[in-house]
């Protein structure tokens, strides 16, 4: 996604700055990359032969339905059968390695047994009753109803909260890249030079979230908590305000105020991460993870909406001066309200 968007942006910033004054042209690079989508989409879904496949997508894990496998070796007493195996796998994408795991190991038990002495094997079979076969599943969590779905306090608030986090970071950051943007455009000698100012902008921001993610990857996010990384974003978002705030009405440098792009790929990539991660915790075993992940989705682009009207408006009535530090104070907001989630403990093998 990331390497896309700065190749994408890449071309078009070049294309636009080739074609300037006229640069309505190169929207056609908009068009040509929709039609490579609807191509790459069609033969996603093809397999070797041409045929189109149906299990592209778990619909069943798509919607958050935990996959459960569960076995219980042969001959083994019914007093233990309560040590039955059963693995919630659907945290990080790993539902095929589980499963290897749990088959491993089931094969490993049953060779065990396979070469233990017959005395063993009579005794406990005299000692109390086994059972006569292997039994093992796979399997998914039932869907609850949306009432029983929010019936939990704990997940209530914390999707409430999430979703008030999500709506105000956009708020705040929505419209202070393309502000940013104008500002240093029109401070220009040349308004040419605006676009490979914007083209800069966005590939600074674009790397440096792709660095965030990647940081952020292979668990990562889950040992530093959840809630410390949308901390860390929403302090990046803040902390970006503030210096292009005082950038702005006190040091207008333009590579300083460039650099501050870095802290919008961190704040970006912590948050936008988080939001899937959280939406997917907080719907775990529910069935409605399409639901919450599509209202997360919805607070998202209406803050960002809100955020291009408001950063917008103060700039033309006001000035740029005063459109950031306001922006500034808004950008408070997610940090505050992130402390209203609570991630559940789910991970764990019973």
């Amino acid at each position: 996604e990331m390497l896309g968007l700065s190749v994408g942006v890449a071309i078009f910033g070049f294309v636009s700055y080739a074609t300037w004054p006229d640069v309505n042209k190169s929207f056609a690079l908009f068009i040509a990359s929709g039609l490579s989508m609807l191509v790459c989409i069609f033969f996603m879904l093809k397999d070797t032969d041409g045929d189109t496949r149906s299990d592209v997508v778990d619909h069943r894990l798509a919607r958050g339905r935990s996959v459960i496998i569960s076995r219980v070796s042969r001959l083994q007493s019914a007093r233990n059968l309560q040590d039955v195996i059963e693995l919630d796998s659907d945290d990080e994408g790993d539902d095929e390695k589980d499963i290897l795991m749990v088959k491993r190991r089931a094969l490993q038990q049953e060779q065990a047994s396979s070469h233990a002495p017959d005395e063993e094997e009579d005794t406990q079979a005299d000692a109390e009753p086994s059972a006569s076969a292997s039994m093992g599943g796979l399997g998914y969590t039932q869907v609850m109803t949306y009432r029983q779905m929010y019936a939990d306090p704990k997940r209530r608030r914390s999707l409430i909260f999430l979703s008030l986090v999500i709506f105000t970071f956009h708020l705040a950051n929505s419209s202070t890249a393309p502000l940013l943007g104008q500002y240093m455009a029109i401070n220009t000698v040349d308004p040419r030079s605006g676009l490979p100012i914007m083209t800069g902008l966005i590939l600074t921001n674009t790397l440096s979230k792709a660095a965030t993610n990647w940081a952020l990857s292979n668990d990562r996010a889950a040992k530093i908590g959840y809630n410390k990384v949308l901390l860390i974003g929403s302090a990046a978002l803040c902390t970006r305000l503030i210096l292009i705030s005082a950038f702005v009405n006190y040091f207008d440098n333009f590579w300083a105020l460039g650099a501050t792009q870095v802290l919008d790929g961190i704040g970006g990539g912590s948050v936008g991460l988080m939001v899937q991660l959280c939406s997917h915790l907080l719907s775990r075993r529910t069935g409605h993870f399409n639901l919450n992940m599509s209202i997360m989705t919805t607070w998202n682009y209406l803050g960002g909406m809100l955020g291009h009207i408001l950063g917008s408006a103060i700039a033309t009535e006001k000035s740029y001066e005063v459109a950031f530090p306001v922006l500034a104070c808004f950008s408070v907001l997610p940090g505050l309200l992130s402390f209203g989630i609570s991630m559940p403990d789910l991970k764990r093998i019973d």
